[in-house]
């Protein structure tokens, strides 16, 4: 194999972290009712979105895999894998601003919710951003096998 086994399980277990994100925040949701801040609705809702497109962006660089394996790491697709990257980077960063902005929303509106309540939409705020977060972790992953 043209790359070391351990930074190979490195790529799959940020792989197993999107996963495992994914799975804590539908186990809040199932477990928590939490109607949601007013004002957030729409901001929220495109920061899911956002964060999904970051992990469909990284899930498309893994897709590239076998073709970088063929090509040893070079060339054209090395190429091609690295804009990609690139690109998830970009989106990621956009995450990270939405992110913070819900945040601050939330914060603003903390002193008419129970404690309770903002912890857990801070956890979950948290969460989703922690998506992206691993998505760019993956892209990155790739990036440095593709360096070597």
């Amino acid at each position: 194999m043209p790359v070391d086994r351990r930074d190979l399980l490195d790529v799959l277990a940020t792989q197993d972290a999107i996963a495992d994100t994914a799975q804590d925040i539908a186990g809040l949701l199932v477990e928590c009712k939490m109607d949601v801040p007013e004002g957030m609705a729409e901001p929220l809702t495109a920061f899911v979105n956002r964060c999904v497109d970051t992990c469909k962006a990284a899930g498309k660089i893994i897709e590239e895999l076998d073709e970088l394996v063929e090509m040893g790491f070079r060339g054209r697709e090395a190429h091609q894998v690295e804009d990609m990257v690139e690109t998830l980077n970009k989106i990621e960063d956009e995450t990270d601003q939405m992110g913070i902005q819900l945040t601050r929303s939330l914060f603003a509106q903390e002193d008419s919710m129970s404690p309770v309540s903002v912890m857990f939409w801070y956890q979950l705020i948290h969460w989703i951003g922690d998506l992206a977060d691993y998505a760019e972790k993956v892209g990155d992953r790739l990036r440095l096998l593709i360096a070597r």
